[in-house]
Parts: C-alpha cells; sequence; structure tokens
C-alpha cells in the first residue's frame, strides 16, 4: 500500500526531475524519471509507455482523464501534449509502381509532409512509405465446434516498421467458427503471417447457447499457429473439434499499403491540414491525420432573430477522418464554447472547451437555446495546438 508522499500541504519532492506541475508545449514530451507517481494528464496531454514489442509508444491515459498510479524507471513511460501535430496518414490512392519494403532505401519511396505555419516555433512532421504486404483473411480449413463466444485471433506482427494485422471470429449458433474478418490488413509483411485461435471462456462457467450441453465450452489453452496438420498433438484444446485456419497471399505488392511516423511535429495550426507529397509510387496519395484542438472560431455571418435569454451554444464536429478511436485512448472530444450575442446577431465566440485529437479541421454549429433563429449564425474553427499542464506528484510506500 502506498500514499502521496510529503507534509501536508504535500511539497514537490523533487522539483528538478519536474516532480509537481509539467507543462508542455504543443507536441513536447517528457519521460517521466525514475520513482512512483501519481499522474494527471492535462486536457491535451496523453500519458504513454513504451512498448517494447512495439518500439514504439502506447497511449495509456485519454488526456484529461483521472490520475493514475505509475511506477516508473526512468524510460518506459511519458506525458506528450498531442496537440497541433500530426500522428498519422490515410492512403487516400494506393498508387503503383513501387518497390515492396518499408522506408525509403528498401521500396524508393518519399513522404513529405507539409511544414507548420510560419512564426513561432515549429517542426515539420516526418514519414515514411510501407509498400505492399497486407494480409487477406485466412480460409477456414475447419470450422471446430464447441465455441460458445468467438475465439481471439491473433496474427504474427510484421518487420519492425510495418503496421500490425488484426481480425475477428464470427461464431455460429452451432458454436463452429464460420468467418474471420480483417479489422485491419496491415502493411509491411514480408510472408503470409500465421494466424493464432485462442478461446474465451462464456460469460459465466456452464452458460448454455443454442442447446450445447452445460460447461461445453473450450477452456483457454496455449497459444499454437493454427495452420499446423488436424489433429496435430501440438494443436491445443481449443474447442471440442478443433480449429483450423490457412493462410491466404499477401495483397497489395508494389502499392502504398501504410505510412509511418517518424516525428509528430508540432506547431500545426490554421484553417487547414498540411499537404502530404509522395514520390515513387505512381499516383499514390494520402491525407494527413492531425491532432488538433480548437484556438479560435472566426466570425462568419452574424445570423439575425437570436432572442434574449440564454445564449446560442456552438459545438464543433469531431472532424474525424479516419473514424479511428485506438482502442478509446486517443477519443476525440469536440470543441465547445458560448456565443455572444448583440442586435439579435452572433459577433464573437467564446471557447469553453478547447476539444482533443480533431483530425481535421470541424465545422461549426451554433445551437439556439431560445427562439428559432431567422438567419443562421456561422463561423470558422481556427486550430492548432496549445500549451497544457499536468500534475506529477511522488508517492511514498
Amino acid at each position: 500500500m502506498s500514499r502521496i508522499g510529503g507534509q501536508f500541504p504535500f511539497p514537490q519532492q523533487a522539483p528538478a526531475n519536474g516532480d509537481g506541475t509539467i507543462v508542455l508545449p504543443s507536441g513536447a514530451s517528457y519521460n517521466l524519471p525514475p520513482g512512483d507517481f501519481a499522474v494527471t494528464p492535462g486536457s491535451q496531454t496523453n500519458l504513454q509507455w513504451f512498448d517494447p514489442n512495439l518500439l514504439g509508444w502506447r497511449g495509456l491515459q485519454a488526456p484529461g482523464g483521472t490520475f493514475d498510479y505509475i511506477s516508473s524507471d526512468g524510460c518506459n513511460y511519458r506525458l506528450m501534449n498531442l496537440s497541433g501535430v500530426c500522428v498519422g496518414a490515410l492512403v487516400t490512392n494506393p498508387g503503383s509502381g513501387g518497390t515492396n519494403g518499408i522506408g525509403p532505401a528498401a521500396t524508393g519511396v518519399t513522404i513529405a509532409f507539409g511544414a507548420p505555419a510560419a512564426g513561432g516555433t515549429f517542426a515539420t512532421a516526418t514519414g515514411y512509405a510501407i509498400v505492399g504486404g497486407s494480409v487477406q483473411a485466412p480460409t477456414i480449413t475447419q470450422g471446430g465446434s464447441g465455441f460458445i463466444q468467438p475465439p481471439l485471433i491473433l496474427i504474427d506482427a510484421p518487420p519492425v516498421g510495418g503496421v500490425q494485422a488484426t481480425a475477428y471470429a464470427t461464431v455460429s449458433s452451432a458454436g463452429i467458427v464460420t468467418g474471420i474478418t480483417m479489422q485491419n490488413v496491415g502493411a509491411g509483411y514480408a510472408s503470409s503471417p500465421n494466424f493464432y485461435v485462442f478461446p474465451q471462456n462464456p460469460v459465466y462457467s456452464g452458460s448454455p447457447i443454442a442447446g450445447l450441453a452445460a460447461n461445453a465450452f473450450p477452456p483457454p489453452g496455449l497459444v499454437y499457429p493454427t495452420n499446423l496438420p488436424a489433429g496435430s498433438l501440438y494443436q491445443p484444446n481449443i474447442s471440442l473439434s478443433g480449429c483450423q485456419l490457412t493462410s491466404n497471399p499477401l495483397t497489395g505488392s508494389g502499392t502504398l499499403t501504410g505510412i509511418g511516423i517518424l516525428d509528430f511535429g508540432n506547431g500545426y495550426t490554421g484553417t487547414t491540414i498540411p499537404s502530404v507529397t509522395i514520390v515513387g509510387c505512381g499516383a499514390a496519395a494520402a491525407t494527413a491525420v492531425m491532432s488538433f484542438c480548437l484556438t479560435s472560431v472566426t466570425l462568419g455571418a452574424g445570423g439575425t432573430g437570436y432572442g434574449a435569454g440564454t445564449t446560442p451554444l456552438f459545438v464543433t464536429t469531431l472532424g474525424l477522418v479516419t473514424q479511428s478511436l485506438n482502442n478509446a485512448i486517443l477519443v476525440p472530444r469536440e470543441g465547445r464554447g458560448v456565443t455572444v450575442v448583440g442586435g439579435g446577431a452572433v459577433s464573437s465566440f467564446v471557447i469553453e472547451d478547447n476539444g482533443f485529437g480533431l483530425q481535421k479541421v470541424p465545422s461549426i454549429a451554433v445551437i439556439n437555446t431560445v427562439a428559432l433563429a431567422t438567419g443562421q449564425a456561422t463561423g470558422t474553427a481556427v486550430v492548432g495546438g496549445i500549451v497544457d499542464t499536468s500534475i506529477l506528484q511522488g508517492r511514498v510506500q
């Protein structure tokens, strides 16, 4: 058991290490020093951990979340302000004529992001191309039986720098695996990967489904490749009769299947997103995926007929490009606030919540809270990054 350390009112334990208040500008990060901490991320700051298998950082706690207890070795956790940065790119045209592989040396393909608007301190995002190596859904050689819940489908990892393929299973009412759906086809695989079936316990022991006998469900076991011969002694007890999946050839040869990000950049701001220039893969094209927050709203039309009483509100869209929520860790949050009204028209916008993770410049909607306006007010979102504050407090046993 542990507690937050220090005498009331909890003085900083190690100010040289930043213990206390951590203030980060757009795109900046702070590695937690060794020790045990209670961490509360700011409204734009993500608590991340370093995944040694991915060889990259993963989100652990969403911005603006409640505090979490962290035991840091000085390398494995960091805080990062994810406002005004480029977090990815969505391939909109795969192009052709590229050489399969990962990175410019292997593929001959270069990726260049547009620079942030001039002025102030900023850095341009950088990335690399991934050509070919996408994964098809496997063939169900044997569907097995006795599955009460769909098993997990695990897939070999691609070479370093590639995109992990993911899939999920569909099970019939008779407990047979009937379909494997690719959720992400991945990118950069050099050969067809193995698929693994990992059974899951039912919601409660003995729950019957579609006439199966109570407790007739596959117990969890070790995970082995499912392309082993049916009946193999090394095939785990994954069902009453084993499920067997057979990999299919890779797809996407010679085309742009993914873009990896080397540096998020920082200081992106304005009313547009940066361009993505691709050379070496035919007509390949992509759209930058940003992480913005709302910094201001430029008034368009003031509208007419906004009555006295409760001030009209405004809200942005989520500005989604990929509709990806990244396992609910980086869920976009809309910007919102109130308007200032004079003479029945909106004259300005006041931000109350900057929002978070807007992947592109969002739209603005004015919500009248009294009488129906006779003319709609409009505004244009200005997005970028802001300075954000997180709290880091040392703990003692």
